[in-house]
C-alpha cells in the first residue's frame, strides 16, 4: 500500500487509523447495522474509490474550498468515508458518504483516505446516500426529490423505511416523492433554480402554457407569488367564460358579428361584469327570466353584454332618429361646402376692407353725414359696456386689426390724435371686421355683416362682385 503523499504534524490527540493490511479483511454489514453500530475505519486508496452513481455531483464553492484547506492542512480525513465494495468493480468501492471529503483530498492530491466498509445491498446503500446528503448545503430540492424517488423504485421500498433511515416523516418523504413526479420539461428548466416544492405544485398546474414558462422564469425572485396569483386568476376566469358561453349557447343566444358597440337593431338588456362560476349560474337565470332565444345576442369584451332585439316601437323611433341624423350630416356637409367655398371670398375681401378702412382713417376727412351713419351703427349694435370697453382699448385690438404694420406706441399716439368722427370709426370697423372676417358668419349673421357693408359703402367701399353675390342671400334679399 502506498503511503500519503502529504503528511501533517497531528495537532491535538487522534484516533489510531489502522493500516490497510489490519483492515483487508472486513465482514459482511446488515442495514440495521448501518443504521447503528459504525464499522471500523481503514486506509484505501482514492484511485480504488468512485462516487453512488445516485449521488448528486458536488459543487465547488468557498465551503468545498475551506474543506480541501482544512485537509490539507492537518494532513489527514479525520472523518472516515462510509463505503461499499462496488457491485460491478471487482476489488473497488462505491462511497456512500463523503463524496466532498474525497473530493477534497483529490484536489490536493491525496493518495489514502480513511474509511469505513460497509457491505450494503442497493436499498440500504440509496438511504445511506440519501441520509449524508441532508448536511450538504448545495443540495438542492430537485435533487432531493430525485434521490428519494430513486430509492422509492427499488423493489420492497416504501416510504416508511425510507423515513426510518434517514430520520424524516413519512410525510417528508411523500412530499419529495409527489416532487420528483413533476414533468420532466419542468425539472430541466428548473435545473439551475432553486424552487421550493410549492413552486414546484405550483408551475406544474400550468403544464404545457405560457403561464408556467412565466413562473419558472420567476423561481427566486419576488414576482413569483404575483405571477402565479395573476395565472390563477385568469384561469377561474376563463373557467367562467366557458360556463357563460355554455349557457349562451344553451339559450340558443348566439354571439354578434361585432366585438365594439350595441348591434343593429339590438338594444342592451344586461351587462355581466362578474366572471366568477356564480355568473353563468346568475346568466342562466336572467336567460329564462327574459325569454332569451336564438334571436338575441351577446358581445364579449371583458364583460359580457347581452343584447334583445328592438321592438317595434323601438324600431319606428330609430328609424325617425336615423332620418333626423342624416338630415343633420347633410346639412353639415352642405355647411362644410358653403364655408370652403366662402373661405376664398371672405379672405381676399378683409384684405381690400382694411386697405379702405386704413385709407379713410389716414388720408380722408368723414363727412357729417358719415360721421352720422357710422355713429348710427355703432351705437346700434353695440352695447354701453362694449362702447366703455371699447374706448379704452383703442390703442389695443381696434388698431392692432386695422393697422397691424404699426408698431405699439405709434399705435397710442396716433389713436389719441384722431378725431371724433375716426375714433367712432375705428370701433365701429372693431365690431363689424370682428363679424365679417369668419366665414361662418356669412352664413349665420349674414344681415350683421350687411349691416356693416351698409356702412362701408356710405363710406365710399365699393364691394366685389364675389362679395356682391356672397352677400346676396335669401336671408339678405328679405331684410
Amino acid at each position: 500500500m502506498t503511503e500519503p503523499t502529504i503528511t501533517r504534524r497531528p495537532r491535538g490527540k487522534r484516533t489510531a487509523v489502522p493500516d490497510a493490511a489490519t483492515l483487508s479483511s472486513g465482514s459482511s454489514t446488515s442495514t440495521t447495522e448501518l443504521l447503528g453500530a459504525p464499522a471500523h475505519p481503514r486506509l484505501l486508496e482514492t484511485t480504488v474509490l468512485h462516487p453512488h452513481p445516485a449521488n448528486p455531483p458536488h459543487r465547488s464553492d468557498s465551503d468545498f474550498e475551506e474543506l480541501a484547506a482544512a485537509i490539507e492542512a492537518d494532513g489527514e480525513i479525520t472523518d472516515a468515508l462510509t463505503v461499499r465494495p462496488s457491485p460491478t468493480i471487482p476489488g473497488e468501492y462505491e462511497v456512500l458518504n463523503g463524496h466532498r471529503r474525497l473530493a477534497a483530498a483529490q484536489s490536493i492530491g491525496m493518495v489514502l483516505v480513511p474509511v469505513r466498509v460497509k457491505d450494503l445491498d442497493d436499498a440500504a446503500a440509496l438511504i445511506t446516500v440519501l441520509g449524508a446528503n441532508q448536511n450538504r448545503k448545495d443540495f438542492t430540492p430537485l435533487e432531493e426529490a430525485r434521490l428519494v424517488q430513486a430509492t422509492l423504485d427499488l423493489p420492497g421500498m416504501t416510504q416508511k423505511r425510507i423515513a426510518e433511515g434517514v430520520g424524516k416523516s413519512t410525510s417528508w418523504v411523500s412530499q419529495r416523492a409527489h416532487a420528483a413526479k413533476t414533468p420532466a420539461r419542468i425539472l430541466d428548466a428548473l435545473a439551475d433554480k432553486h424552487p421550493t416544492f410549492d413552486q414546484l405544485d405550483a408551475i406544474a398546474e400550468f403544464d404545457g402554457t405560457e403561464d408556467a414558462e412565466l413562473l419558472i422564469q420567476a423561481v427566486g425572485t419576488r414576482d413569483f407569488s404575483f405571477r402565479l396569483q395573476r395565472a390563477r386568476d385568469a384561469r377561474e376566469r376563463a373557467k367562467a367564460e366557458r360556463a357563460i358561453k355554455a349557457a349562451l349557447k344553451k339559450a340558443g343566444v348566439k354571439a354578434a358579428s361585432s366585438n365594439w358597440g350595441t348591434p343593429e337593431g339590438y338594444r342592451e338588456a344586461k351587462q355581466f361584469t362578474n366572471r366568477s362560476q356564480d355568473a353563468a349560474t346568475e346568466l342562466a337565470a336572467v336567460l329564462t327570466e327574459l325569454g332569451a332565444d336564438r334571436t338575441w345576442r351577446y358581445r364579449e369584451n371583458y364583460y359580457i353584454y347581452l343584447y334583445r332585439p328592438l321592438t317595434e316601437k323601438e324600431r319606428a323611433s330609430e328609424a325617425k332618429k336615423a332620418e333626423k341624423n342624416a338630415a343633420a350630416r347633410a346639412a353639415l356637409e352642405l355647411r362644410s361646402a358653403q364655408i370652403t367655398a366662402l373661405l376664398e371670398t371672405v379672405s381676399t375681401a378683409a384684405k381690400t376692407r382694411l386697405t379702405f378702412l386704413r385709407d379713410v382713417l389716414t388720408t380722408r376727412k368723414i363727412t357729417p353725414a358719415q360721421h352720422t351713419i357710422v355713429s348710427e351703427y355703432f351705437l346700434t349694435k353695440a352695447t354701453t359696456e362694449l362702447i366703455t370697453d371699447s374706448y379704452a382699448r383703442l390703442s389695443t385690438y381696434s388698431i392692432r386689426e386695422v393697422l397691424p404694420d404699426v408698431e405699439t406706441d405709434a399705435q397710442r399716439d396716433w389713436a389719441n390724435g384722431l378725431s371724433a368722427a375716426a375714433r367712432t370709426l375705428l370701433l365701429a370697423a372693431t365690431y363689424g371686421e370682428g363679424t365679417a372676417h369668419h366665414p361662418e358668419y356669412w352664413l349665420d349673421r349674414i344681415l350683421e355683416i350687411c349691416a356693416w357693408y351698409d356702412v362701408l359703402v356710405a363710406l365710399g367701399y365699393t364691394p366685389s362682385t364675389a362679395e356682391l353675390d356672397a352677400l346676396a342671400t335669401p336671408e339678405a334679399q328679405a331684410a
